[in-house]
């Protein structure tokens, strides 16, 4: 249809990396499709080659594939067996992600922030291993970028927040990525970005999609692409993520643990269990959710004003005071 190619080009020209677009309609349908097709690629190679490595705390999606590279168990056990020959590396720990990475990996699929695992970074070290590693042996590097892509963390995309090398304009990338959530403004629509060498083993028939690529959803995501992509844009995401973690920092309560994240993507951890204040944010009129037992997920609209930040902050900090 007319208006796929248009948001087909602006998001390959938006990564160095990215040659192809597949369009779908949620995140886990984007991880799933990014799963079979890192496997053709290394089946190319070596019909053995297909192990992957994710990270404990991640969430790739609900579908057999991705809740299979989805660490915690809640989402697991109620589906076993999953699909074999899947480890999981510590978050951040490049010993072990060196020991789980050989030449039978076909895979490696990491969320720049962790969302559902506790709003974890990877760090720098991590992601330039990973693209090291990958290189090194033939496998598929895939970043998951469904809830920390486009804007919500003050960047495009969150990998761009990662160069390759100190002081390079060069940045640590994938050969696939997927991305999904706010890409069609609300109307269902996800995606994978691909390398050329990706992209050419997948053959007539190895994948398709019956809604995915629709004129109104393509339509709806080049207008909110272009209005995310705005470097003006992007830097009111960054200046007010970072008065948001810097105001909840000076909140005076011995119960915040840490307070990270980037942009508009920011985990409050406390050293207690944070349903009892999530609910009592609710009934002041905000919404809020946990990742993990212990952390407040804060995930904004990025539109979000000063004034409205200002109450944010101010709700929490009563929750805090109040909350016995």
């Amino acid at each position: 249809n007319e208006w796929s190619v248009p948001i087909a080009k602006r998001l390959v020209n938006s990564c160095n990396f990215a040659d192809k677009v597949f369009f779908c309609n949620t995140g886990a349908e984007a991880c799933e499709a990014a799963f079979k097709m890192s496997r053709k690629v290394s089946k190319a190679i070596d019909p053995e080659k297909i192990d992957v490595v994710a990270f404990k705390g991640s969430f790739h999606g609900r579908t057999m594939g991705a809740v299979s590279m989805t660490s915690k168990e809640i989402y697991r056990n109620p589906f076993t067996p999953l699909v074999s020959g899947i480890q999981f590396a510590k978050m951040n720990d490049i010993d072990d992600v060196k020991r789980l990475i050989t030449d039978r990996t076909s895979a490696v699929v990491i969320e720049p922030i962790q969302g559902e695992g506790g709003i974890n970074p990877a760090s720098l070290e991590l992601l330039r291993t990973l693209r090291e590693l990958c290189t090194k042996h033939n496998a598929s590097l895939i970043f998951d970028e469904v809830q920390c892509g486009l804007g919500r963390t003050g960047h495009l995309w969150a990998h761009h927040a990662y160069p390759l090398t100190d002081g390079s304009d060069d940045v640590v990338e994938p050969d696939i990525m997927t991305f999904a959530k706010p890409i069609a403004g609300g109307i269902p629509m996800g995606g994978i970005l691909m390398t050329k060498h990706v992209a050419q083993q997948i053959k007539k028939g190895d994948h398709g999609t019956t809604f995915g690529g629709g004129p109104l959803a393509c339509r709806a995501a080049t207008v909110v692409f272009d209005e995310i992509s705005n470097p003006d844009f992007l830097n009111h995401v960054k200046e007010s993520g970072e008065y948001l973690k810097e105001s909840i920092r000076n909140i005076d309560s011995d119960i915040i643990v840490d307070v990270r994240g980037s942009g508009m993507l920011i985990g409050i951890e406390l050293s207690k269990p944070v349903d009892k204040y999530l609910k009592y944010v609710q009934e002041k009129g905000f919404l809020m959710i946990s990742a993990g037992e212990n952390v407040i997920r804060l995930a904004p609209p990025l539109v979000m004003t000063r004034e409205e930040q200002t109450r944010v902050v101010n709700v929490i900090s009563d929750a805090l005071y109040e909350v016995e």
